[in-house]
């Protein structure tokens, strides 16, 4: 049988760590917004206005990987923060934590 012992307190901690690592990717994902979406080219010559169209698409790939990374972040926390829950609701109700001693196992022999 195998047997998982977890702290629920250490992952509720884990789950707002993580919360506040979300907080700092939506602060960094509002402060790139402007300036990787649009670009104004350097210049009016058919070059520059090439150059900005491509670095305009590649910051706004930039941000739909933002936004992707947020949701995954997201779920990640909210999944830690419910597993957390549900052992700290499960613990009380286990036989293994209600208090009461164990079986005693048998003495091995040692062989000589």
């Amino acid at each position: 049988m195998t047997n998982l012992i977890t702290q629920p307190q250490l992952l509720t901690a884990a789950a707002t760590d993580a919360s506040e690592i979300g907080s700092a990717i939506n602060e960094a994902k509002a402060a790139a917004a402007g300036p990787t979406r649009s670009l104004a080219a350097a210049a009016e010559d058919e070059v520059s206005a090439i150059t900005a169209q491509l670095f305009g698409a590649y910051g706004q790939e930039y941000q739909a990987l933002l936004h992707q990374a947020a949701a995954y972040h997201d779920q990640f926390v909210a999944t830690l923060a419910a597993a957390g829950n549900t052992y700290a609701q499960a613990k009380p109700r286990s036989p293994a934590c209600s208090g009461s001693p164990a079986e005693p196992r048998p003495a091995r022999r040692s062989r000589q």
